[in-house]
């Protein structure tokens, strides 16, 4: 099948920008992804830095509560009084008793005077020595709105949530929702993420964002692991907005690009009429009228056709005259030959009429000398 030139030249500009559109979109995705992982390592980076923050906080609190149980001197009740001054004084603090170890009743409590210390849960322990035994323990209860506002003073992203999350994946703190989601689990496929990486980035759902990125890192000497996510809602949206973007970018091209290319085939289906006209009116024996063409190729050929044009008028007027010449020879020697034919009836009537009037007087000689030689023969035999 046959195609037009005006559709060739807008396939052929679609041709040339459709692998420039996939580069573009390849560009553009792979921009994309380099964000993320940007916004993944900045996201990792602030969980780190806050989960330092929450660190140095309750080393602080315990190094407190340590020099507390190093006071030499001070029995339960003076330590009672030094801890209520301490609870005063420390907003991050929600409660600090001093137990002994007939007043310890739960389980974590009395491991304190097995030997382990450290925090478990909300609560930091700290055991207190005496003549070498552990005589007292110092505990000490975290307050979750603390911690909250100690995450939220150094969250950037308002949209994002920090979240503190204990050895068994419920919330102990959280920047936004406290009073839904403290204490309630984590969804289970970030919960069973955490459980295989100790610390790391995803993207995964959050209690409250149905699709989030998120990082994770373990809070030191504590079983509690901090976690920031950010809503991937926003990021996405920016990508569909680039892409479309780039999407119409590429229609108003691929528009301007069809309109350019038929405007272009246009001119140039024309400019080939008019040589196809020119061409035909040289094919009759006519002069190809002038054709103006601002495509140089075309107009070239316009030129080489009015010259080929004139080449073969003046081809033509040399075989007329050549043509007249050749008839004005043929008449001349039509006329000459005529003249011949005439010369020679005549030599051929003259010649008959003078033998026709000869052959009389000879016919008659003709006999008498026949009869003479006839007589002298006889004349002969006579004699004989």
């Amino acid at each position: 099948p046959r195609i037009g030139l005006r559709q060739l030249l807008i396939g052929l500009s679609l041709a040339g920008i459709v692998p420039l559109a996939i580069v573009a979109t390849v560009l553009l995705v792979a921009l994309w992804r380099a964000q993320q992982a940007e916004l993944y390592e900045s996201m990792r980076a602030t969980a780190y830095a806050m989960a330092v923050s929450v660190e140095q906080r309750l080393e602080a609190t315990l190094r407190r509560l340590t020099f507390l149980a190093t006071q030499p001197g001070l029995d339960l009740e003076g330590l009672r009084q030094r801890s209520a001054e301490i609870l005063s004084a420390s907003p991050e603090l929600s409660r600090l008793a001093v137990l002994s170890a007939e007043e310890a009743k739960l389980p974590h409590q009395k491991k304190i005077f097995q030997g382990e210390t450290g925090a478990r849960g909300m609560e930091l322990s700290v055991p207190v020595i005496r003549d070498g035994k552990v005589a007292y323990g110092l505990f000490a209860t975290i307050d979750a709105g603390a911690l909250s506002d100690l995450l939220r003073s150094q969250l950037r992203d308002p949209a994002g949530v920090a979240t503190i999350v204990d050895a068994d994946g419920r919330a102990v703190a959280r920047t936004r929702g406290a009073e839904h989601y403290v204490g309630k689990p984590l969804p289970a496929p970030l919960a069973a993420t955490m459980r295989a990486h100790p610390s790391g980035v995803g993207r995964f759902p959050a209690s409250d964002v149905p699709d989030s990125y998120g990082a994770w890192t373990p809070i030191n000497s504590t079983r509690w692991t901090l976690i920031l996510g950010a809503p991937a809602a926003p990021a996405d949206a920016a990508l569909t907005r680039s892409l479309g973007a780039l999407a119409g970018l590429l229609v108003m091209v691929l528009a301007a690009s069809s309109v350019f290319a038929w405007l272009i085939g246009r001119r140039l289906a024309d400019a080939i009429h008019a040589a196809a006209d020119a061409a035909v009116a040289m094919s009759a024996g006519k002069p190809g009228g002038p054709v103006l063409s601002r495509i140089g190729e075309v107009q070239t050929l316009m030129e080489a056709l009015g010259r080929s044009s004139a080449r073969l008028a003046t081809a033509e007027e040399d075989r007329r005259r050549a043509a007249l010449e050749l008839d004005a020879v043929l008449q001349q020697e039509t006329r000459a030959r005529a003249q011949a034919e005439a010369a020679n009836r005549a030599k051929d009537e003259f010649l008959a009429m003078l033998g026709h009037e000869l052959r009389n007087p000879l016919g008659a000689i003709g006999s008498a000398m026949r009869s003479e030689e006839h007589t002298s023969e006889l004349q002969s035999l006579a004699y004989l």
